[in-house]
Formats: structure tokens, sequence, C-alpha cells
């Protein structure tokens, strides 16, 4: 169980505004800040994010001077993103989406 203090959730849904690209950027910004700072991020139903942390989840990172780096991406940019030690993420979806949808094929 992670501390309270130090955890944060981002929850996703299926309306249409939750999906639009200025909510994805505002989360996406939101995470970024929470893994800097070393905070424990839980996405609930975030789908909409995914491709964009496509690197964070499968975990490729890059060390550069004693720290470590993702590329966070949105369309056709993408960024280099200082991950905190402590940084944790934890993703919530259905059963059925873990071992169907979202499992590597």
């Amino acid at each position: 169980m992670r501390e309270h203090e130090t955890t944060d959730v981002i929850f996703g849904s299926d309306f249409p505004l939750d999906k639009t690209d200025l909510q994805i950027c505002l989360n996406l910004q939101t995470l970024k800040t929470h893994m800097a700072h070393g905070r424990t991020v839980v996405l609930v139903y975030c789908e909409a994010l995914y491709e964009s942390l496509y690197d964070l989840l499968n975990q490729h990172y890059t060390e550069f001077g004693g720290k470590l780096y993702v590329r966070l991406a949105f369309g056709t940019s993408n960024k280099l993103c200082e991950i905190h030690k402590n940084f944790r993420v934890i993703v919530i979806v259905e059963k059925i989406d873990a071992y169907n949808r979202l499992a590597p094929r």
C-alpha cells in the first residue's frame, strides 16, 4: 500500500470531453510533474493515455548524468522527462482488458 500523502489518482472515462487533446495534455502534465517529484500515480481507466506512456509502461528508460528519463509522447511530438527514483505508477483496468486488449502480443 502506498502512502496516501504521496499518491494521486488520475481517472479516465468514456465521456467525450475526457478524451480531448486538451484533457490528455493536462493529464500528461500532471503525470510528468508527479514523476519528477517521486509521487505515486494511480491511473484508473486511462486508456486515452496509454499510447503516450508507451515507454514508461514498458520501462524503456534512458540514463544520463546519474538520472533516469523516459520519453512521453503526444501526437507527433515527444519529450524526455525525468523520473524520480521514488516514482511509481499503478494502472487499474478491467481484468479482461489486462489479459486481452493491453497485453503484449
